[in-house]
């Protein structure tokens, strides 16, 4: 999407602020090119979480998008109930990581992997559990 966004002549950027009293709460960072839109990024003042500030940004992101005529907004990846409720669809994405037989390249790899993908590696899971188990033994 970025490099998409990065070769055409004029990629959109657009800041959505939500702010109370002069102070930001929110902020929703999209890019647009061709009639579509992506939410890149959203953040938010921690002490205003209760208030969802992030949703609400976002939420204006979506309204803006549509008042421009985009036909196509990208809440970016994973499937979660507040992307449905909004009316999203799930679209396929696909991953792909490559890296050569070295040594180097192999760690490299394993460093890519995120935690949760980490979890699903039968190594990684088995030399956690004996971690755990020797500092819990340790511990007591």
């Amino acid at each position: 999407m970025l490099a998409r966004l990065a070769a055409c002549e004029a990629p959109g950027l657009r800041l959505f602020v939500l702010e109370q009293s002069g102070t930001g709460l929110a902020v929703a960072l999209n890019l647009d090119h061709a009639g579509e839109s992506w939410a890149y990024n959203t953040g938010f003042a921690p002490k205003a979480a209760r208030l969802s500030p992030g949703l609400v940004v976002r939420q204006a992101s979506i309204r803006d998008a549509i008042e421009r005529g985009a036909r196509r907004y990208d809440l970016g990846p994973g499937d979660f109930l507040y992307k449905r409720e909004m009316g999203g669809e799930c679209c396929d994405r696909v991953r792909i990581e490559a890296a050569d037989g070295s040594p180097a390249g192999r760690a490299l790899r394993i460093a890519s992997l995120s935690r949760r993908r980490l979890r699903r590696v039968v190594w990684v899971r088995t030399a956690l559990g004996t971690f755990r188990s020797a500092t819990d033994r340790a511990g007591r």
